[in-house]
């Protein structure tokens, strides 16, 4: 019994070792293929919020006319993804497997990302004015090419 490799009770022995790694178990490979989904899935809305964050801030303009992969200029936001993709290897990875649909870098996804940040400024300022009696000044005017700009002015007293 055994001395032939593949009887009855070697395969049994090899499925019993098989059993008994749990390294090779099916529910932990599925762990650990989802838990680097979570963290590739992570990694790529960070960036996508960095840049977001970066953009805003400075005031700069998000989207170009053409985005499209043959473009020369495909718009900041594209543009500073790739630059940051460009130096870690990791982001890079991450970017080009992205899935279509989980990307992170759609025209929704950055309006999203933005609301949240104006959320999170109007939530500070109402903290930060609370009852203190304040002011609103809206001014109102055409730029160049005839679009109408409003500007709207808080002033409150702080502490």
């Amino acid at each position: 019994m055994g001395k032939d490799p593949n009887s009855l009770h070697n395969n049994a022995q090899r499925a019993y070792v098989d059993l008994m790694n749990q390294a090779q178990h099916i529910k932990v490979s599925l762990d650990r293929q989802a838990t680097q989904k979570i963290s590739a899935n992570r990694l790529r809305l960070k960036t996508s919020i960095d840049v977001v964050r970066w953009l805003s801030f400075q005031g700069c303009a998000f989207r170009d006319h053409d985005e499209s992969s043959g473009s020369k200029n495909r718009g900041k936001f594209l543009e500073l993804l790739s630059l940051l993709a460009s130096y870690d290897e990791k982001v890079e990875n991450v970017l080009k497997s992205a899935p279509q649909n989980a990307s992170y870098t759609s025209s929704t996804i950055q309006k999203e990302i933005l609301q949240i940040y104006a959320s999170r400024v109007r939530n500070v300022i109402r903290e930060e004015i609370s009852d203190r009696k304040f002011s609103i000044i809206v001014d109102e005017a055409r730029n160049e090419s005839k679009k109408e700009q409003m500007e709207i002015i808080l002033r409150f007293v702080d502490k």
